[in-house]
């Protein structure tokens, strides 16, 4: 956190937003353009004339506060503008922060931030996110001095992954760096701070524009970023620059020089592997590539960024998932299949496709099944012996198994050793012979070794397993997005059964989606009854709760039109 004086301002803890709905608990950090608070969201429902508090929720509330314009009235806590022209201004960013949080609430991705409401109060506005518990990828850095390659890989995977979304949904986030990015206690990355994003129509022209582009980091923007002209259309490539420059900075620990001295040639741009010796050739140039200049020579899009990624996160886990291979093999080979599952469940984090280590995991879990199955169908006469056999007999120092002689209770000192001595001396090898002959185990067959999970072609192949919850996810708001609303409420519920989490974001993207279909139907129901006036206010209800519905729009121009036709 940075000096208290940096946030003198800040709102106390204890102050109350939305009515109740939000406690402000005390202040996590800030920038040039907003404050962070640590805040508990009051949850409630209502019972007749009675609201009853239901439970709390940790969460983040970011006020949007410009350094430049603002001050606080501490009296009321409204935020006060110098002049009416920063006001005019101040407001203009105020509703675009508004609407930036609204379709942020649309994305639904593990990799982002969720973003939970968004409101307007005290003259500005607040944006409640979710609560990450973690430290954010530039206090990582800093902590450890680089991020290794395993785990760099890993990062840039997930962020690319979460771009990918942001960019289906025509929005460049344009602050992509170590400090906007959190690592959580699982250690996944999730792509937070949206202030500065843009949003673009499906023509590829920007929505929502800004004067200011002080927010941008010089580091991790690329030249094209300053220039109004290009931020007026859609360029994903900006992003992709921002995502290199990241990991130039996890692998080597410094900052990339700034686009502007790179350009100028006052600076140079090194290869990552120049500084650290097992960064691998390949990674290098794909970094590199990210980071030209020229964007039109970079990655055009997250999707293809994200293609090498993986393909160089699978190159470089190839020998540790061999070694792994290899001793998951003996662990099975000698019988000890929870140590041969642990290996091949580590094995399967560094490449969860992997066809071998998943039918090798398969046949452990089989034959320890079967190992507990035998053990269960042992009689229960077999067992008692086994046992009682345990108890009569221990290993001598030379491996030999000798009998217990039980001992008598001593009667003073000397006699007691007298009566020893007699035991060990006279009594002990009579016994021996006697009970070596009693307990000479019978002939059994000789078991033959286990074969190993990754040779067996006896074995059937494993039967499919379900589909994992991300898969009813992605399917859910693909559906979302072609608004078949329906479908997408069946994957949404399918993924929040499977997943066993409760998921703020996708209950109300449900609800979004229940709302939407009932609206659909009813206006599609009146448009067949040529009603076209009141069908084209339900298809408007639709777009004020998913902006970009196409099927709605169109539906709006065919009502207009007719209603245009039937006026004449």
């Amino acid at each position: 956190m940075k000096d208290q004086d940096d946030f003198s301002k800040a709102l106390s803890a204890g102050t109350i937003l939305k009515n109740g709905a939000y406690r402000i608990e005390h202040v996590l950090g800030g920038g040039g353009f907003g404050i962070t608070y640590l805040a508990t969201w009051i949850q409630t429902q209502k019972t007749g004339l009675k609201e009853i508090k239901t439970g709390e929720l940790t969460v983040v509330v970011k006020e949007f506060y410009h350094k430049m314009y603002c001050f606080r009235d501490t009296g009321s806590n409204e935020i006060l503008i110098a002049n009416e022209e920063k006001q005019r201004e101040f407001n203009r960013l105020k509703r675009k922060l508004i609407s930036e949080a609204r379709i942020m609430n649309t994305l639904i991705h593990p990799n982002i931030t969720e973003v939970y409401d968004a409101f307007e109060e005290n003259n500005t506005a607040y944006i409640v996110m979710a609560y990450i518990d973690g430290t954010d990828l530039d206090a990582r850095v800093k902590q450890q001095g680089r991020i290794g390659v395993s785990d760099a890989l890993k990062y840039g995977i997930e962020i690319a992954r979460a771009l990918e979304t942001v960019h289906q949904h025509n929005i460049l986030h344009l602050d992509i760096s170590p400090s906007n990015i959190l690592i959580d206690k699982n250690n996944n990355a999730l792509l937070i701070d949206f202030g500065i994003s843009l949003s673009y129509n499906d023509s590829g022209d920007v929505i929502l524009t800004s004067k200011l582009l002080t927010g941008r980091k010089p580091s991790f923007s690329p030249p094209e970023q300053s220039s109004l002209e290009i931020l007026a259309k859609f360029v994903p490539a900006i992003d992709v620059y921002a995502l290199g420059a990241t990991l130039y900075d996890c692998l080597t620990g410094k900052e990339p020089p700034e686009a502007s001295t790179l350009a100028s040639g006052d600076a140079q741009l090194k290869n990552p592997s120049s500084f650290y010796k097992d960064i691998p050739p390949a990674l290098d140039k794909i970094v590199l590539k990210a980071m030209s200049l020229n964007r039109k020579e970079r990655y055009q899009t997250a999707t293809e960024l994200l293609a090498d990624l993986i393909k160089e996160q699978r190159s470089h886990n190839e020998s540790a998932i061999q070694l792994l291979r290899k001793e998951a093999k003996k662990q099975y080979q000698n019988k000890e299949y929870p140590s041969a599952l642990v290996l091949y469940n580590k094995a399967l984090l560094l490449d969860p496709e992997n066809k071998e280590c998943l039918k090798a995991k398969e046949q452990c879990v089989k034959a320890m099944e079967e190992n507990k199955e035998q053990e269960n169908s042992l009689p229960e006469t077999q067992i008692n012996q086994d046992s009682t056999a345990k108890r009569k007999t221990t290993d001598s120092p030379s491996g030999k198994t000798i009998p217990f002689k039980a001992h008598r209770k001593i009667i003073g000192i000397c006699i007691g050793v007298c009566i020893l001595f007699a035991v060990i001396y006279n009594i002990l090898p009579s016994v021996h012979t006697e009970k070596k002959e009693e307990n000479a185990p019978k002939e059994t067959p000789t078991e033959q070794p286990a074969p190993s999970p990754e040779t067996n072609t006896t074995v059937p192949s494993p039967e499919v397993e379900n589909f994992k919850p991300d898969y009813y996810l992605d399917q859910g708001n693909s559906s979302y997005n072609n608004s078949d609303y329906d479908k997408a409420i069946r994957y949404y519920e399918k993924y929040i059964s499977l997943s066993k989490t409760d998921n703020l974001s996708v209950k109300k993207r449900i609800e979004y989606a229940k709302t939407c279909s009932a609206l659909l139907k009813e206006a599609n129901s009146l448009f067949s009854k040529q009603e076209y006036q009141k069908a084209k206010a339900l298809y408007e209800k639709i777009l004020r709760i998913k902006i970009n519905d196409k099927n709605a729009r169109q539906k709006i121009e065919e009502c207009e039109e007719m209603i245009t036709l039937s006026n004449k």
